[in-house]
Order: structure tokens, then C-alpha cells, then sequence
């Protein structure tokens, strides 16, 4: 059965392609566009980073548990026995 995956790619790739010539262009033709929206990109990554840190960890830690009980929780039942 063939899958998608190769269209994907090469959609991708393609996709790639035209945003870096469209951000050379801006770049080169609108400067202040292309340093508005560059800043804007670079305000909503240090938004973004520690809130996918943060879910990375968790998921980490849910992964590694030996219980696959929630964080916070006793699998044993005998907490405040």
C-alpha cells in the first residue's frame, strides 16, 4: 500500500522554498514589513518555547512513570493513612 508520504515531502519542500524566496524578497523590497513580521515571529517563540518545554517534560515524565498514574497521585491508595 503506498502512502502519502512522498507527496508530503515534496509539498513541504516546495512550501520551504517559496517562503524563503518570499522572505528574500520582502526582505529586500519592504524592510520594515519583513522586520515587523520578523519580530512578531520572534515575540510568539519566546511565548511558545516554554509552554512546549513544558508539555515535552510532562509527557517525559508520563512516559517514564512505572505506575502511568497521573503526577500527584498514589497508585497504592494509601496516601494520608
Amino acid at each position: 500500500m503506498a502512502g502519502p508520504e512522498p507527496f508530503t515531502t515534496r509539498g513541504l519542500s516546495i512550501s520551504e522554498d517559496v517562503a524563503v524566496v518570499g522572505g528574500l524578497w520582502a526582505a529586500v523590497r519592504h524592510p520594515w514589513f519583513f522586520l515587523f513580521f520578523f519580530g512578531l515571529f520572534f515575540l510568539v517563540s519566546l511565548w511558545m518555547i516554554p509552554r512546549l518545554w513544558r508539555g515535552i517534560k510532562y509527557l517525559l515524565r508520563r512516559l517514564t512513570d512505572p505506575t502511568g498514574s497521573p503526577p500527584g497521585i498514589d497508585p497504592t491508595g494509601t496516601a494520608g493513612q
